[in-house]
């Protein structure tokens, strides 16, 4: 009976220890090399970009070349490559690798599976950048005052200072006008122009 306890509970220690996995990261593609391993070959690669003159921080899925465990080369889906003549081929630490480009953009690339994974991104890091301009052209437009190209809300469509201005003048142009021929007061004070003023008076003394 003692030996058959013995026996009961090695069993429950060695298979407790033996549920191990070689598999890094949990993605839809799955990615099952070792950490010992060198990696050579092409892989499918989860790339996030950042460039800091425009701001733009974009993710692609795309398929990446390696060569003794340093990347050699990122391919995009309209049929270019980013390669090891626009950067110094980083090394990969694990499954992950970053570097920078000779225009000053950032890439982290971590591979999420053996082999190609297809062209899953369909922007480029050149149109991601382009978009993000134009967008903050287009919020600028908004935001500029067409009259004295200062600052204004983007739903005016002038700023507020030129805004009372034209009211001002508005409100100077009415005071000055002569309600009964449209022509031009001396004064705001005066109800009719000198012309109208004579007119006036030459008929009621008729």
């Amino acid at each position: 009976m003692k030996n058959f306890l013995y026996l009961f509970f090695y069993s429950l220690l060695l298979f407790g220890c033996g549920g191990g996995s070689n598999t890094t990261r949990d993605y839809n593609y799955e990615f099952t090399g070792d950490s010992s391993d060198v990696l050579d070959g092409e892989y499918c690669a989860e790339i996030e970009y950042y460039n800091p003159d425009t701001g733009t921080n974009s993710t692609y899925t795309l398929p990446i070349e390696v060569s003794d465990g340093y990347l050699t080369r990122i391919k995009w889906s309209n049929g270019g490559w980013l390669d090891n003549s626009h950067f110094t081929e980083p090394e990969f630490d694990g499954d992950t690798t970053s570097f920078t480009d000779d225009r000053g953009n950032d890439y982290t690339v971590t591979i999420i599976s053996d082999g190609s994974c297809g062209y899953t991104s369909y922007i480029t890091p050149e149109e991601d950048d382009r978009r993000a301009i134009e967008e903050q052209q287009r919020k600028e437009q908004e935001e500029t005052c067409p009259i004295c190209y200062g600052s204004k809300s983007s739903y005016e469509e002038i700023c507020y200072f030129c805004e009372r201005k034209q009211e001002r003048e508005q409100q100077e142009i009415e005071d000055h006008t002569c309600p009964r021929c449209g022509g031009r007061k001396f004064s705001s004070f005066e109800d009719y122009c000198d012309d109208c003023e004579r007119d006036l008076k030459e008929e009621n003394e008729w």
